[in-house]
């Protein structure tokens, strides 16, 4: 059996690694920081938008992003 099976704690991070960390398709830095500063177009901004909809990790960088402007 696999160690990850008896320890809950790595199985736990696993989980919100996979739930909150970056994917693939997650936005730069600098494209949430465009999106703060408004310096998107209507299409690119868009985009952007529909993805933050659906991920909670830029989501959370976005926040992050605008606590310290």
């Amino acid at each position: 059996m696999a160690e990850s099976q008896f320890n809950p704690e790595l199985n736990d991070y696993r989980f919100l690694r996979s739930a909150l960390g970056p994917s693939p398709d997650c936005l730069p830095v600098e494209t949430l920081e465009a999106m703060a500063e408004t310096r998107l177009d209507d299409g690119s901004m868009a985009t952007a938008n529909a993805h933050l909809q659906s991920c909670t990790h830029c989501r959370n960088q976005a926040a992050l992003l605008m606590e310290f402007q």
